[in-house]
């Protein structure tokens, strides 16, 4: 069976996370935790998805890939473990949007 135009339009625009790979529930406007790296998060909602860090905010998935973006990140002056956990979780992010689950 197959779904009307507007309902398939609709589903297209949502991201989809097995339960399984689901770490925890962020808060209760529909934000989930995928993955933690220190104090970096990869979280997501129905229709977005991007990195978190607790007192600096939300990049969009999208800008992993501005020059203009890793550039201002590199300026901080974090730990070096804050930096490693960054990259992690920038490239675990990638890798989703590259190939998504």
């Amino acid at each position: 069976m197959s779904a009307c135009r507007t309902c398939n339009r609709r589903k297209s625009d949502t991201i989809f996370f097995p339960h399984d790979l689901i770490e925890r529930q962020d808060d209760e406007d529909g934000w989930f935790v995928h993955k933690t790296y220190g104090e970096w998060s990869i979280v997501f909602c129905d229709d977005r998805i991007g990195v978190e860090k607790k007192d600096y905010g939300f990049i969009e998935g999208h800008r992993m890939y501005e020059f203009d973006l890793i550039r201002h990140m590199h300026e901080k002056t974090w730990e070096a473990q804050v930096f490693r956990d960054m990259h992690t979780a920038f490239e675990h992010l990638r890798k989703l949007i590259q190939d998504p689950i």
